[in-house]
């Protein structure tokens, strides 16, 4: 064969090895794996199942983000593995962000809502899990909430309530073999083991090693040992409890049917530092611990639990510095002494006051919005009436409040931190029953009896806070503060009320109600009428005080055709009790050319007025304004005479709780001085708005004239900008 015939021919072979090794890479080199993220849209369980299935069988750490503030319902058991468990077993390493969502059993079959087994980990963000039931009658298997076999389990900032177990106990978690458990920044409460189960919150068993960490574990109960906590033998083999360490949390009100009201340690070891153990209850002995092995207490406020509060039958407890619930120690130290101990204890030195190194409870803070602030699409666009509102897209002006609490202060957002959304077209007096509905389900939902909240009122916001205190009383309140509230009313209604105009045009609360009166005016006679049909709030907002005028002459206001009744009543008969629990404060805006209308100079109304139904005192001919007012709101209406204090800030009205000062001056109110206000979002400036209604669905991009772009699609929006569906 010629030489390039040779060189071709291996050319060829060498070409002919690289393609069958490129189709080896192809068909049978194993292929990667990548994590995945799964985003589980509103309520959709079949799809968080789905999820879970693809995160196991794909072996990586995956992250599945379940929409805020929804409801995973499972309606039927997915499995009978360990007994039967609602979601598919968790054996990979998957994270769960609950976003304040639930996970609920809603069925008449009895099942747990999910289970760990090795070699799965899972970690549980800001979730809540409730409802489930394992009825298994044998001692082998339990958990209410979650089982653990062999995996890794990691729980924050999550609440496990209300779930159940039979004979294999652990009506919330019940924890076996090797496995492992940390629990930080939760709530564990309100879970049950009947059928001589035990371990009302948690059962461990085995030598796996458990962590809890600023936690609150309340009000469980077992209708055998361990109210709250119980530690035994692996099922298999005999090996013991394991180490169960408890710092900086809370363990009272739970009770046992036997033994250990809080803890029962059958064959472990339990390390108790800076803790809460207190109204806990046992039957027989060991209100807060029964003890038979191993056990270490400092720095704990131990009282009120009921008989032998620590009974040690094991060996050798370290109880020193301590706090017992008097200055004396526990019972049997001397006349008054706190509760009572047994056994092999060492107790000396004790505590003579409870000093622990664990955060102040936070008295729980309501924040009520302004007129505008709350929205609802479908309501906005049908007129009809909606329980779904939510923070309108383009308000802003709360985000600084809202940070100063959560980030700044410590608040836990739905634990501690409230924001109350409603509908403002409605009457003050049906607003009100429905923000006490609120309350008692919602903010107060798991709460100690007797606990009582802060309630800050932004305009609007404020007169329901004041309103709900006066028709329905004080036992859940603790402070009332009005920013910028017409407690008398604002000029501005009157505007809208009688001739369908707003004085306001450059606040998002005029935004807000202007869409909505145009969306809705074409089924209404005239834009009075609609004002009427559609806003029957706005007549709670009318002034109370003289401000009015004809021929230089004031004109009575209780003379006028639409008197405020609502808002004069609740002036008249405000009790001094409330005004010992009221705080208001103003605005007032540093602009002279921006000052608040203060007196309407009224004439003859024309013909078309009264065609239209406008004007019914008269005609706005002029108005003069003051500087004692926040451009919308005079001082005069937001300060309350003998109110416990009241303060003016300078800010204009739709910027009093995104300033520095507003906030301040409300954090002075609270006595949370401590907290620095965020300053991080600049108080809104006041710009022109060019407004497209728009009857059919569309997508909107704007351009600038110096080509920046705001909208749908906008990779890089100009600043300030917001584009919302």
């Amino acid at each position: 064969m010629p030489a390039p015939t040779k060189r071709l021919e291996k050319c060829l072979n060498k070409g002919l090895v690289s393609i069958l090794v490129f189709l080896f890479f192809i068909f049978w080199a194993p292929r990667k794996t990548f994590a995945v993220t799964f985003d589980i849209g509103p309520n959709d369980t079949s799809s968080l199942i789905n999820a879970i299935d693809q995160a196991n069988a794909n072996g990586e750490q995956d992250t599945i983000n379940l929409s805020p503030n929804s409801i995973y319902e499972l309606a039927t058991a997915n499995n009978n593995s360990y007994s039967k468990t609602g979601l598919p077993l968790i054996v990979s390493e998957i994270t769960i962000n609950g976003n304040d969502s639930q996970l609920l059993r809603d069925s008449l079959e009895n099942f747990r809502v999910l289970s760990v087994i090795s070699p799965g980990s899972l970690t549980i963000n800001n979730l809540i899990i409730t409802g489930g039931y394992d009825s298994d009658t044998s001692d082998d298997y339990g958990g209410g909430a979650i089982f653990n076999l062999g995996g890794n389990l990691i729980i924050n900032d999550s609440e496990i309530f209300n779930n159940r177990a039979d004979v294999g106990g652990g009506g919330g978690i019940w924890q076996g073999g090797n496995s492992s458990v940390t629990i930080s920044n939760s709530k564990i409460h309100d879970n049950s083991v009947d059928h001589d189960g035990s371990g009302g919150g948690l059962l461990k068993r085995g030598p796996g090693l458990t962590e809890l960490v600023n936690n609150e574990i309340t009000e469980n109960y077992a209708n055998n040992n361990g109210g709250a906590i119980y530690l035994g033998n692996d099922l298999f083999g005999g090996i013991g409890g394991g180490l169960v360490s408890v710092e900086n949390s809370e363990i009272s009100n739970n009770s046992a049917r036997n033994y250990g009201g809080g803890i029962f340690n059958y064959s472990g070891q339990i390390d108790f530092i800076s803790n809460q153990l207190i109204n806990n209850t046992a039957t027989l002995d060991g209100g807060f611990l029964y003890n038979l092995n191993v056990a270490e207490i400092t720095n704990s406020c131990i009282s009120g639990n009921s008989g032998t509060a620590l009974e040690n039958l094991g060996s050798h407890v370290n109880a020193t510095n301590n706090f017992w619930g008097t200055a004396n120690g526990p019972s049997g130290n001397g006349p008054g002494s706190g509760d009572s101990v047994s056994g092999n204890i060492t107790f000396i030195p004790f505590l003579t006051s409870c000093s622990l190194d664990i955060p102040e409870a936070k008295i729980p803070l309501v924040l009520l919005p302004g007129l505008g602030a709350s929205w609802d699409s479908t309501a906005m666009l049908t007129g009809e009436p909606s329980i779904d509102w939510k923070l309108t897209p383009f308000v802003k002006v709360y985000d600084n409040f809202k940070n100063t609490f959560v980030e700044n202060g410590g608040y836990v957002e739905g634990q501690d931190y409230f924001e109350y959304y409603y509908d403002w077209r409605k009457p003050l007096d049906a607003l009100v029953d429905q923000f006490k509905t609120y309350l008692e389900t919602v903010v107060l939902a798991g709460k100690p009896e007797g606990t009582k909240i802060n309630l800050v009122g932004h305009s609007l916001g404020g007169l329901l806070a004041k309103a709900y205190a006066q028709k329905y009383g004080l036992d859940k309140v603790n402070k009332i503060v009005t920013v910028g509230s017409p407690h008398q009313g604002a000029v501005t209604a009157w505007q809208v009320w009688t001739g369908a105009e707003q004085g306001d045009k450059l606040s998002w609360g005029w935004l807000a109600l202007e869409l909505y009166l145009q969306l809705q005016k074409g089924k209404y006679a005239s834009p009075v009428d609609a004002v009427h049909g559609l806003t029957p709030s706005v007549n709670n907002l009318m002034p109370t005080f003289d401000f009015a005028k004809k021929d230089n002459i004031v004109i009575p206001v209780n003379t006028m055709f639409d008197f405020n009744n609502y808002l004069n009543d609740l002036k008249n008969n405000l009790t001094v009790e409330v005004k010992n629990l009221l705080v208001t404060i103003a605005g007032r805006e540093d602009n002279p050319d921006k000052d608040t209308r203060r007196w309407v100079n009224l004439t003859d109304r024309s013909l078309a007025d009264k065609l239209l139904g406008k004007w019914v005192d008269g005609k706005p001919e002029s108005y003069e304004s003051i500087p004692e007012g926040d451009f919308t709101v005079l001082e005069l209406s937001a300060l309350v005479d003998g109110a416990t204090g009241s303060t003016t800030v300078t800010s204009e009205h739709a910027g009093l709780l995104a300033s520095q000062a507003g906030i301040q001056a409300v954090l002075d109110s609270l006595d949370l001085s401590d907290i620095d206000p965020s300053t991080e979002i600049a108080s809104p400036v006041r710009n022109p708005a060019l407004v497209f209604l728009l009857h059919s669905p569309a997508q909107i991009k704007v351009t600038t004239p110096d080509g920046g772009h705001a909208g749908y699609g906008v990779t890089t929006p100009i600043s300030n900008s917001l584009y919302s569906e």
